[in-house]
């Protein structure tokens, strides 16, 4: 995804009006990270991308793998900039 779909213009257009956050879930913090996701998401799934407003950090969205091309996760991603 970050090779092939994020470096896409239209979604790197789409990604600069957010902030973007990463967790990985397989180092040294495992468990926390794994909690953290399964409590955003319900789900152990990746890929796993949330979209959630900061201020309340409410989830506004999730998409919970397999891959998506460019159109369709940038698709997805202009949905909830709305």
């Amino acid at each position: 995804m970050e090779e092939n779909v994020f470096s896409d213009p239209a979604v790197a257009g789409s990604l600069q009006r957010m902030v973007e956050g990463r967790l990985h879930n397989d180092g040294a913090h495992q468990d926390e990270v794994k909690a953290l996701q399964q409590r955003l998401t319900n789900s152990l799934a990746t890929p796993s991308y949330v979209i959630m407003d900061p201020a309340t950090e409410e989830v506004i969205d999730t998409h919970l793998g397999p891959e998506l091309d460019e159109p369709t996760f940038n698709a997805w991603l202009q949905k909830n900039l709305r």
